[in-house]
């Protein structure tokens, strides 16, 4: 009896990475970058907003998003980020936002970070967001979570260089986005993991 249930235990321990992989129900689309990002149900790419697509790499999949202050101007600048629009939450919902993330510069002062914007047809209701401020050469996974308010009906999941000047020095990457609504992972918390992330972690 006990050799079975160690063994249960031992496949318990191989098999449960791939169980919750499978769990996760993302909400985003194009949630690696694999496709040309755009248009709806997918990240915006409205121009000098430091967009880029960057191929090889990537720890998941072959492609990732950069975020570099040095691609904007000053004209018409409004900051460097991308978003995706997700509808149908409701007050009460817990939504999970994660990703891996990788600061390659920043300028004093400023931060990656990921960011749930809890939104109406009125504009921002609230927000929560998580933020990387340590230049890294590896991509680490970091999380987000929050509970929508009342009179909120869509999410806003932010990618952003925070602050952000056009023209400035800070560059951080993203890859591998998961956004959640009363699904796998909930984390009632912001943070990153220690662990570095390699192809097929969660």
């Amino acid at each position: 009896m006990r050799r079975f249930l160690v063994s249960a235990v031992l496949l318990g321990v191989v098999l449960a990475p791939s169980l919750l992989r499978a769990a996760v129900d993302n909400k985003l689309q194009n949630s690696g970058f694999e496709q040309a990002i755009g248009g709806d149900n997918n990240w915006d790419n409205t121009a000098n907003r430091g967009i880029q697509i960057i191929s090889g790499g990537a720890p998941e999949g072959n492609t990732f998003l950069r975020l570099n202050e040095a691609d904007t101007v000053a004209g018409g600048f409004v900051g460097v980020f991308t978003f995706q629009v997700v509808t149908g939450v409701k007050e009460g919902d817990i939504v999970a936002f994660n990703g891996l993330v990788r600061a390659n510069a920043l300028d004093a002062g400023d931060e990656g970070q990921l960011r749930i914007e809890f939104r109406n047809p009125a504009g921002l209701v609230s927000a929560s967001n998580v933020s990387v401020a340590a230049v890294s050469a590896q991509f680490s996974r970091v999380f987000v979570s929050g509970t929508a308010p009342a009179g909120v009906d869509r999410i806003s999941f932010v990618l952003r260089i925070q602050p952000s000047n056009a023209g400035g020095g800070s560059q951080v990457d993203f890859d591998d986005m998961q956004g959640t609504i009363n699904g796998f992972p909930v984390l009632l918390t912001a943070g990153a993991n220690d662990s570095v992330q390699e192809a097929g972690d969660l």
